[in-house]
């Protein structure tokens, strides 16, 4: 049956399951899950919003090829009992670079994109309680592909 069937979906499960299993390899536990984390945040999470920006720049005669140009969004969140916001910002900071670290060993994930890469950081931190600090750092990963339809 035809319909719409981007790439986003397999982009966000592929780039998941390597961001885990990357994180895997460190000490300590960091959570990672696609979408929201189920049963809310730990202290170190890493999660691939379901928010996605497409477009669609190529198309074809009868839509046998269509290009995807998009932007997802991987949130980290470190929470520690710290008296300033450098320690948790400087491991949001070592966290995405184990995602980065993830994207420079495969840039197409397996052939499902031509690229992908970080287009963009935005950071911000937060006092939920006394002497203790968050640091949230949001990545915009952007991605070129093509879905070929048969």
């Amino acid at each position: 049956m035809a319909g719409f069937r981007p790439l986003f979906a397999d982009v966000q499960n592929r780039l998941g399951g390597d961001i885990a299993a990357a994180l895997l390899a460190l000490p300590g536990e960091v959570a990672c899950s696609v979408g929201y984390p189920a049963g809310g945040i730990a202290d170190r999470q890493v999660w691939l919003s379901g928010e996605v920006h497409v477009q669609h720049p190529l198309h074809t005669s009868g839509f046998a090829l269509r290009g995807e140009q998009a932007t997802l969004l991987v949130h980290i969140l470190v929470t520690m009992t710290s008296d300033t916001m450098t320690e948790p910002r400087d491991e949001a900071i070592d966290l995405a670079g184990v995602i980065e670290d993830v994207l420079a060993e495969d840039r197409t994930l397996g052939g499902l994109v031509d690229s992908v890469f970080v287009a963009a950081a935005d950071g911000e931190e937060g006092i939920p309680e006394e002497r203790t600090r968050q640091y949230g750092l949001t990545l915009q990963i952007a991605y070129d592909g093509t879905a070929v339809f048969t």
